[in-house]
């Protein structure tokens, strides 16, 4: 009887608490990327990144039969992915002992698919010290960031800003009455004449 005042006056304290602590629930929910069986891999494309391009990339390496493990700092992505049966752990993709866990050390390539300009830096960085030699091909969003991504160690850049441009161009030349071969011809020079072909 003398508890039930002070409880009372603690449920407001305990209800915010409580709702503070749902995204952690989230996140856990995510998380079990120390509590799963670690796979044994090698010869895989590890995914950095399960945005659009992620999910592109690995619907295209599913269809090509080529074996793939992702890693992705979005909750609701994971666990949707999870869903499907997709290879994914949550985590953040610049963390060298993560990394170690989709096994980056024995992979065939790695594909680095972040929005985030420093954070794509950071992760080619970080698959760099861990293996000097697999292949990394890193998304930026503009011709600005290829140098630097370069510099940290991808073997390939694409630029989404040159990408996109290209393929429009490509477009209003074939709409335009060129034949997919002559506009492709001509926007290969056009990648070329700016330095990034």
């Amino acid at each position: 009887m003398l508890l039930a005042p002070l409880a009372g006056s603690l449920k407001p304290a305990l209800s915010h608490l409580a709702a503070r602590l749902r995204p952690l629930d989230r996140i856990l929910a995510a998380r079990p990327i120390r509590e799963r069986v670690s796979r044994s891999r090698s010869g895989h494309v590890v995914i950095l990144g399960y945005g659009v391009g992620g999910e592109l990339l690995a619907h295209s390496l599913k269809a090509a039969l080529l074996p793939y493990e992702i890693l992705d700092l979005s909750v609701e992505r994971v666990k949707l992915a999870r869903s499907r049966g997709e290879p994914i752990e949550f985590g953040d993709v610049t963390r060298t002992d993560l990394l170690e866990h989709v096994h980056v050390r024995h992979a065939a390539q790695v594909a680095v698919l972040l929005n985030d300009p420093d954070a794509t830096v950071r992760a080619v960085r970080a698959v760099r010290g861990i293996n000097a030699e697999v292949p990394i091909t890193a998304r930026a969003r503009f011709r600005a960031d290829v140098q630097r991504l370069r510099e940290a160690g991808a073997t390939h850049v694409v630029a989404q800003e040159v990408e996109g441009s290209l393929q429009v161009s490509s477009e209003v030349l074939v709409t335009a009455g060129r034949t997919v071969a002559e506009a492709e011809a001509i926007v290969d020079e056009s990648r070329r004449s700016i330095g990034c072909g």
